[in-house]
């Protein structure tokens, strides 16, 4: 049974918002989007002792009480707690707004609050056990210290993934690693795959100390390239190209991992002036190589 009605702010509860990540970035994307075409769906909700639970639209919530509206447009579910709880992945498995760890999070729900077996949360959920049992991994067998920083945005639910494979005992300070050098995603696997391949203590706390120096090998793979078909000079410039390509890959890479909302005014100030100075050199290398370009041509 489902009834649509605008149903007041003060009425809606968040209990179920402890499975989800708070991303203040996208509600703010979602502000901008109340306020230019208005709630374009309803929010999903059942009905609590006291209020009524969202099960899915928290970005709507959170969005619609910072524009001070008083109503949201909510389509009212009679289902259990159980239920719901399992809803909170259907809803979301169309637009994938859900990463790993919040599915994790859905899932050790269903096994710690309504005491059900893997077995019987894959057939509730259409997964099969396997994949239930990786996302459980995310929450039984992480340090706290990496669930903190995946719920800061400081690292992605793939660094995750990976940083599982290690003994518990090590994961603090592979995260640490991780964030204090920015490794993207595939750096991460790669340092943690070398991490795994020794046992001697010395070898692993060099990896973790000069992970860079780890990952030089495959640079030095793709830069030192000849071809033999170009001269002394051209396979300079191949090389020169190929490690230029190869930075700037790392660095928006780098971009893509940060969490930029983390950063506070200062160090916005700080960072500003080095940001523009890279913008300005972009774009003078680009036009320099579409100079050597036109030479060519002409």
């Amino acid at each position: 049974m489902r009834e649509i009605d605008p149903l007041p702010l003060d009425q809606l509860g968040t209990d179920f918002a402890r499975l989800r990540l708070e991303r203040p970035e996208v509600v703010k994307s979602m502000e901008k989007s109340l306020s230019t075409f208005g709630q374009l769906n309803p929010i999903i909700v059942r009905q609590g002792k006291a209020r009524f639970q969202i099960i899915d639209g928290f970005k709507r919530y959170y969005a619609a009480t910072a524009l001070c509206w008083h109503t949201l447009h909510a389509n009212r579910l009679t289902v259990t707690r159980r239920a719901a709880t399992a809803m909170i992945l259907t809803y979301n498995k169309n637009n994938c707004s859900l990463n790993d760890y919040e599915e994790a999070l859905v899932l050790f729900s269903l096994k710690e609050d309504h005491h059900m077996p893997q077995e019987a949360i894959a057939t509730l959920v259409g997964h099969s056990a396997s994949w239930v049992s990786r996302r459980l991994a995310l929450v039984e067998k992480l340090d706290p210290v990496v669930t903190d920083e995946l719920k800061l945005g400081t690292l992605s639910s793939t660094q995750a993934r990976e940083i599982v494979k290690l003994p518990r005992g090590n994961h603090q300070e592979v995260v640490k690693t991780i964030i204090d050098h920015a490794l993207n995603t595939r750096q991460s696997a790669r340092i943690i795959q070398e991490f795994l391949k020794t046992r001697d203590r010395a070898q692993q706390k060099y990896i973790l100390e000069y992970p860079l120096d780890v990952l030089k090998p495959d640079q030095q793979e793709t830069v030192g390239e000849y071809d033999g078909r170009l001269g002394k000079v051209g396979n300079r410039l191949l090389k020169t190209l190929k490690l230029t390509s190869r930075q700037m890959k790392w660095l928006s890479g780098q971009m893509d991992g940060l969490a930029l909302d983390a950063l506070t005014l200062l160090e916005w100030s700080i960072l500003d002036p080095e940001l523009r100075r890279v913008a300005r050199l972009a774009e003078h290398l680009a036009e320099d190589l579409d100079q050597l370009r036109q030479t060519r041509k002409e």
